[in-house]
């Protein structure tokens, strides 16, 4: 195993501790600095039946993530042409629709984000904060990594859009600020955990340039402690409906397997495969034996674009409550599109990355933490 971008399971570290601490911090700033502003968005709500309320840990992390992506991603999305931003959204939907076209929109995709939209230049100011966010949104949904992310903001802003614009500029000022704050306490109290993603970025990441993902690897080290702090966050918000769920679903990554695609034995069962435990040393043969004691499913999801289909076809409206596992730049987004269907989750993070997609070229097994697995699953306080 080695460190491409974090890990978990740095030496003289108890991650799960930290995150804990830290996610506590997080949502208690978020209490004192943005009370009557949660109270507001809240009643905004209800009155207008967006959606049935989501817990206080949801929100903050909706309002935390906006001020992060507006302080990252502004000096991109500012520079943007809408037409541009358009066309790159329009080619991701259609890749989403369908997959035998990746082939042909993947290339084109990639050449226009290394060309255009991750061109960082000095930040060009825009006539409003509200039109900043506005743009932002069209980026990110042009970049295709925050499909869900960008749903969350859409209420956000139509809230703010709703209201007076000297308050909108408060709030979206409000939440750059917390963005800084978090950046800062993130470092200091997470930053032994991705000592590996400013190294990546300058090192190997222009490896990547004119490759669809081009803009997935180059996610900066706020981002990784977004989705971790998001993570604690989330499962806060959605355990209660996960334990009162009658079966329990396991989700994990192709990367867990210790055999490559060629090699392994699992079978194919429409979007999933299942563990036929062609091997010992295989950390998803071993997750399978464990799911028969403590009566749970496994299941291997071979890539983060199968996840949608996988639920709409098996999971909904089943009674399962879905444990999700992936790395930190996926995980979040599966968080969200699991909660838009209504379907109790919690997630466990992978304690490194090292799938051949995207992180090293043979690729190499990851794990995940058992003990925060069977806390997860026993613990229903």
């Amino acid at each position: 195993m080695k460190t491409i971008t974090y890990n978990l399971k740095e030496k003289g570290t108890d991650y799960y501790e930290d995150i804990r601490k830290f996610s506590s911090e997080v949502s208690d700033y978020f209490s004192k600095n943005f009370d009557s502003s949660y109270s507001e968005f809240v009643n905004y709500i209800i009155t207008n039946k967006i959606e049935p309320v989501r817990t206080f840990e949801e929100y903050v992390y909706d309002f935390l993530s906006a001020g992060v992506y507006l302080n990252i991603y502004s000096s991109y999305s500012n520079h943007s042409s809408n037409s541009l931003l358009q066309l790159q959204k329009s080619l991701y939907q259609l890749r989403r629709k369908n997959k035998s076209l990746k082939l042909y929109i993947d290339p084109l995709r990639g050449i226009i984000s290394t060309a255009f939209l991750y061109n960082k230049k000095e930040n060009k100011k825009i006539t409003t904060p509200l039109k900043e966010f506005s743009k932002l949104i069209l980026w990110l949904e042009a970049a295709g990594e925050f499909r869900e992310e960008t749903k969350r903001f859409e209420i956000i802003y139509n809230f703010l859009k709703n209201g007076e614009q000297n308050y909108a500029g408060n709030f979206i000022s409000s939440i750059k600020k917390s963005g800084s704050w978090f950046e800062t306490e993130s470092i200091k109290q997470l930053g032994n955990y991705t000592r590996g993603v400013n190294d990546f970025i300058k090192e190997l990441h222009k490896k990547y340039r004119w490759k669809e993902n081009y803009i997935f690897t180059g996610r900066e080290r706020i981002e990784y402690h977004l989705s971790l702090v998001g993570a604690e966050l989330m499962n806060n918000g959605f355990k209660r409906n996960f334990h009162e769920t009658k079966t329990k679903a396991l989700l994990v990554p192709a990367c867990m397997r210790f055999k490559r695609d060629d090699e392994c034995k699992a079978t194919a069962n429409n979007f999933d495969m299942q563990c036929t435990g062609c091997s010992h040393e295989c950390r998803v043969n071993h997750l399978t034996k464990l799911g028969k004691e403590k009566n749970f499913s496994v299941h291997i999801i071979p890539h983060s674009s199968d996840f949608t289909t996988w639920l709409k076809t098996w999971a909904v409206g089943t009674n399962v409550g879905v444990i999700g596992v992936a790395c930190p730049l996926n995980l979040i987004t599966g968080g969200l599109e699991l909660k838009s269907l209504d379907i109790p989750a919690q997630c466990v993070m992978l304690d490194y990355c090292g799938c051949s997609n995207h992180w090293d070229e043979k690729g190499f097994p990851t794990e995940l933490n058992e003990a925060e697995l069977l806390k997860i699953l026993e613990d229903k306080n």
